[in-house]
């Protein structure tokens, strides 16, 4: 069964094979059963593949082009001069092309909980400092009795602006 894949999935497709390498060459004699095993082969182990093809007509080209999709029931992706990419999806896809539904068992893995580390920091941030006082109240019932603590935030000093020297803003012309 071919696939049919939308736009979308073919210029993914396309994306990803550009930094591949042709893995199989098909010569003159065009495709022979040993071609074929091989093509079989690679498009279960890699999904994507390249294909050189060795043939000199536009025609035979596109002859040759639909008897080894045909043969192999892959999806063409592209051609370019004499490279032909071609997809065909696995059980177990090891692409994840966007919007084709994955296996039940990768899916399952996706959707596992993740085990998240909880970040934890020693000092709050953008906390003030905070600074608690005890006073004497002078008055005569409770003479030399501490009061209730009295809590004051300090805040940062403030920065005074750098003197720049005849209007220039950075350093000296």
């Amino acid at each position: 069964m071919k696939l049919v894949l939308n736009s979308k999935q073919i210029s993914f497709l396309r994306g990803r094979a550009h930094k591949l390498d042709p893995v199989v060459t098909v010569g003159n004699n065009g495709v022979s059963e040993g071609v074929i095993k091989e093509l079989e082969f690679t498009l279960k182990t890699f999904e994507l593949i390249k294909i050189k093809l060795r043939c000199d007509d536009q025609d035979e080209l596109l002859e040759l082009v639909a008897n080894i999709t045909e043969s192999v029931k892959a999806t063409k992706i592209q051609i370019i001069g004499h490279t032909l990419v071609l997809y065909r999806r696995s059980k177990e896809p090891k692409i994840p092309v966007p919007g084709l539904p994955l296996p039940e068992a990768q899916l399952k893995e996706e959707l596992a909980p993740i085990e998240r580390k909880r970040l934890t920091f020693k000092k709050p941030l953008n906390k003030k400092k905070t600074y608690k006082r005890t006073f004497k109240v002078a008055s005569s019932e409770t003479e030399g009795k501490k009061a209730f603590p009295k809590v004051y935030k300090k805040s940062a000093p403030k920065r005074e602006k750098p003197a720049t020297g005849r209007g220039f803003s950075r350093g000296s012309r």
